[in-house]
């Protein structure tokens, strides 16, 4: 291989890793404002009064929001299963 062809498959790399780098970084700003524009419709839903909960059946550990906590009158920092929920 002489020296131009290394160069040259050197340049293609460069490229390459560049070009990759490139629609790396596009998905990321993508990724950004979906999560901004996410962030603005869930705080919106919360001056609604609109909550959200996670449940997990396999442990049973549920996940509130800041405003289903409120809803039902209880502390973020309160302990909650699903019995709460029932009630």
């Amino acid at each position: 291989m002489s020296g131009n062809d290394e160069l040259a498959d050197l340049a293609t790399a460069f490229n390459c890793a560049a070009s990759s780098s490139k629609s790396f970084y596009d998905d990321i700003k993508h990724s950004e404002a979906y999560l901004v524009d996410s962030k603005a419709k869930l705080e919106d839903a919360h001056g609604l009064h609109m909550s959200a909960m996670e449940w997990d059946l396999t442990s049973n550990h549920v996940i509130w929001s800041d405003e289903t906590y409120r809803i039902y009158g209880l502390q973020p920092q309160d302990a909650i299963d699903i019995a709460v929920v029932r009630k």
